[in-house]
């Protein structure tokens, strides 16, 4: 899945996309009973494509999978799990749109890539991103 795509599947889903000086981070997903679904981005990864599409595709993934609301910066031992398992499962879904599993087999099969840099090319992804998703389909995580 390309960027334009996930711009086109936030507007499907209704979903706002706001840019914003977040510092540290390069996104974040926002929903409750009183807020559109919003997605905000931090304006200063705007025009690198990788970062962008890998931002927007896990944001979509909270979006789509996020299991329950935890409250923010509150560091107790629930809040730090529920966490967790939703940074898991929308990295999971995004990586299922960006790398999926498939492709991800016949490209090491068809090409027997020599680096991760060439894996992260291939995609349009960071080698950061690339990195994770061998380890989440090489069982490493």
């Amino acid at each position: 899945m390309e960027l334009n795509e996930l711009y086109e599947l936030t507007e499907k889903e209704n979903i706002n996309v706001l840019k914003a000086d977040l510092k540290n981070l390069n996104g974040c997903y926002i929903h409750d009973d009183k807020i559109e679904p919003t997605i905000i981005l931090n304006k200063n990864i705007l025009n690198k494509y990788a970062i962008e599409k890998e931002t927007i595709a896990e944001e979509l993934g909270h979006h789509f999978k996020s299991v329950t609301p935890t409250t923010p910066f509150k560091g107790d031992y629930y809040n730090k799990l529920i966490r967790s398992i939703n940074e898991f499962r929308a990295f999971k879904w995004s990586s299922d749109k960006l790398i999926p599993k498939d492709k991800f087999n016949m490209y090491i099969d068809k090409y027997k890539p020599t680096s991760i840099y060439e894996l992260a090319d291939y995609f349009n992804v960071s080698v950061e991103y690339a990195t994770k998703v061998c380890e989440l389909y090489l069982n490493l995580i």
